[in-house]
């Protein structure tokens, strides 16, 4: 699910923050293009799924497609970004870890790009308990 939680939430925080965009019909996109993503894409394909959804955050907002030149680089390097700061912290595959990065790299890229200004917070994970492969004080969001 978080593969479409992560730009129903930025798609969402995009629009209350000023952005210019149908919401019903970009997060019914959103959910669409999520749907596609299967769990453990960071393990098998090398690409995290909160990241693969900035990714399709940022492709809704810029209107990026396969052939569209413009706006084709824009996600990319959102979802480049997003990786790199996964790929620093390393560990295995924690959802919340890498939706938490997600959110927080594309509201600042969307701020650097787009020019709107989405404000984050730190959050702080509850969830470590459920996870076996908690980095515990290593995850940047650990209590």
């Amino acid at each position: 699910e978080h593969h479409m939680i992560v730009p129903a939430v930025l798609l969402t925080a995009y629009k209350n923050c000023g952005g210019n965009i149908d919401l019903h019909a970009a997060i019914k996109q959103a959910l669409d293009r999520g749907k596609q993503v299967p769990g453990g894409t960071c393990g098998y394909w090398g690409v995290c799924g909160a990241s693969a959804g900035a990714g399709i955050y940022a492709s809704i907002i810029t209107g990026s497609n396969p052939l569209n030149a413009e706006a084709w680089t824009l996600p990319q390097r959102l979802t480049a970004r997003i990786s790199n700061k996964i790929a620093d912290i390393g560990g295995v595959r924690c959802c919340k870890r890498t939706g938490f990065i997600a959110i927080r790299e594309a509201a600042l890229w969307t701020k650097e790009t787009m020019g709107i200004s989405m404000e984050t917070e730190k959050p702080v994970c509850h969830y470590f308990s459920n996870n076996k492969g908690c980095l515990g004080k290593n995850c940047p969001f650990h209590p």
